[in-house]
């Protein structure tokens, strides 16, 4: 192997010609090759691992060449070789994106197509190694593959898509943690994106799908809007003595400090955060939201006593 790029750095000006009769047998002999047995057909992966095993790592003068060949001439051996000198790289990240209903096969797949992506796109003048580059094509193909397949209905279909479905958990972390309610509002604009389009990936991501081979009834997907006058009178009443019950139960309620929070957090319509009601009861966000539990135990107790078991998760 060494002889061989060795060959290619001393007869640059020759290189096209001696392209196809150098590069040719060796591709043909590594990477064209297959190394499918059909006796062992049915654990293709094991077989793989044990082949890919013995692929030695390029070094940077070797991985170097081979990149500005590809880059700069379009050659397509060089850009095989940088893929199969780092199949490695591409099996290793796809063992990271394992889920219980992928085929390991699949990922290893879209691995390769992101490796591949990337021995066309690498350009080493720019300093930086294959194996870092590649990785970001790696796992971008990994990730759309993931998003594509999670769901029968996609939730990443546009570049929007990607951006919320990918914040989505540290965005619901940052408001939990500052005591506001996540909101599609609130998530746009910490994003920046349209509210259509994040309300859209909440319903998406909200709601499970259902298997056409599920035993239902068509009445059960049809929901009845009219109800019978005495379902229609019973909610009533169940509404009106939750409402008076939250109104009396304010009343009830003997220090002040738990009456601002019951107030102003947990009735509201619009309710002010953590932090702010901290800062204006002069207490600690860990402290009010100890009061906050400790209020809703006691407000869910109430109306176990008022309305009963079977109703108190009306509220």
């Amino acid at each position: 192997m060494n002889k061989l790029y060795n060959n290619i750095i001393g007869f640059k000006k020759h290189y096209p010609a001696i392209k196809k009769n150098i590069f040719t047998n060796y591709i043909r002999q590594n990477i064209e090759t297959s190394y499918y047995n059909k006796k062992n057909h049915s654990n293709l992966y094991k077989l793989m691992i044990n082949r890919i095993n013995y692929i030695r790592r390029l070094s940077n003068i070797e991985e170097t060449n081979l990149g500005f060949m590809s880059f700069y001439n379009a050659d397509t051996l060089a850009a095989k070789m940088l893929v199969f000198y780092n199949i490695k790289l591409a099996i290793k990240i796809a063992t990271q994106y394992k889920r219980s209903w992928t085929d390991f096969m699949d990922l290893v797949q879209e691995a390769s197509v992101g490796i591949i992506i990337a021995s066309k796109k690498w350009n080493p003048s720019k300093g930086t190694r294959f194996g870092t580059y590649a990785s970001y094509w790696i796992k971008s193909q990994l990730s759309k593959f993931l998003i594509l397949n999670a769901r029968l209905i996609h939730t990443g279909n546009t570049r929007s898509g990607r951006k919320i479905y990918f914040n989505l958990p540290s965005i619901y972390k940052q408001l939990s943690a500052s005591g506001i309610r996540p909101s599609s509002s609130l998530i746009s604009k910490k994003i920046n994106e349209n509210d259509k389009e994040v309300s859209l990936v909440l319903t998406i991501l909200e709601n499970f799908e259902t298997r056409l081979s599920y035993p239902y009834k068509i009445s059960d997907s049809i929901k009845d809007i009219q109800l019978s006058p005495e379902d229609y009178i019973l909610n009533n009443q169940i509404q009106e003595q939750i409402h008076n019950s939250i109104h009396n139960f304010y009343f009830l309620i003997s220090d002040n400090r738990d009456k601002y929070i019951w107030k102003k957090y947990i009735v509201s319509e619009k309710p002010i955060s953590l932090v702010d009601i901290g800062k204006n009861l002069k207490v600690s966000k860990q402290r009010i939201g100890q009061l906050v539990e400790r209020l809703k135990i006691f407000f869910k107790q109430y109306m176990i006593r008022k309305i009963g078991y079977k109703y108190s998760d009306f509220m």
